[in-house]
């Protein structure tokens, strides 16, 4: 949903605060024992690729300070390697309007990085208030070279996002 800590994710009744959570090997949760934050603050759900779950506290690979309850791990999309284009529209109640775009290009030159440049853009009211309004904007790039023995990858991610928690917050 728009507002994701309105949601709870539970692996065999362990909560957020009992899960390794990764985006691209990197983790998600704080030290401590706070649920830190959710992947779609940093990605569009448009750019991810594969999304793994490991039940319970056997996955040692998982970059985590409190795994308990297994881990989840997200993983975004590599460039396609080609020229290729997207876009969705979203329009829905509560004054909901949500844009995204991604253009992904062939090698930039001969032997060169591949790359992709996304955007989207969400505007909402609050359900209970129509004062309180939500704003998210992300900008994703990545740039991906293949190497002789692997790959390197560049990737620049930037969120803006303004959102109310209290039910009668106003500007």
């Amino acid at each position: 949903g728009l507002y994701e800590f309105g949601s709870t994710v539970r692996i065999r009744g362990f909560t957020g605060d009992q899960l390794a959570t990764a985006l691209d090997g990197v983790p998600l949760e704080t030290y401590d024992v706070r649920d830190g934050s959710p992947p779609n603050r940093y990605v569009d759900t448009e750019n991810l690729k594969e999304i793994t779950v490991a039940q319970g506290s056997g996955d040692v690979t998982a970059p985590s300070y409190h795994a308990l309850g297994g881990s989840i791990r997200y993983f975004t999309d590599d460039p396609m390697g080609f020229w290729h284009t997207s876009f969705s529209a979203t329009g829905g109640s509560e004054s909901l309007n949500r844009i995204f775009a991604r253009v992904d290009t062939p090698e930039i030159w001969k032997g060169g990085p591949i790359a992709y440049l996304s955007g989207s853009r969400t505007r909402a009211v609050q359900w209970d208030n129509a004062k309180a309004d939500m704003a998210v904007d992300h900008l994703d790039a990545k740039v991906k070279q293949k190497l002789a023995n692997g790959s390197l990858t560049f990737t620049y991610r930037y969120g803006n996002r303004d959102d109310h928690d209290a039910s009668y917050y106003d500007k």
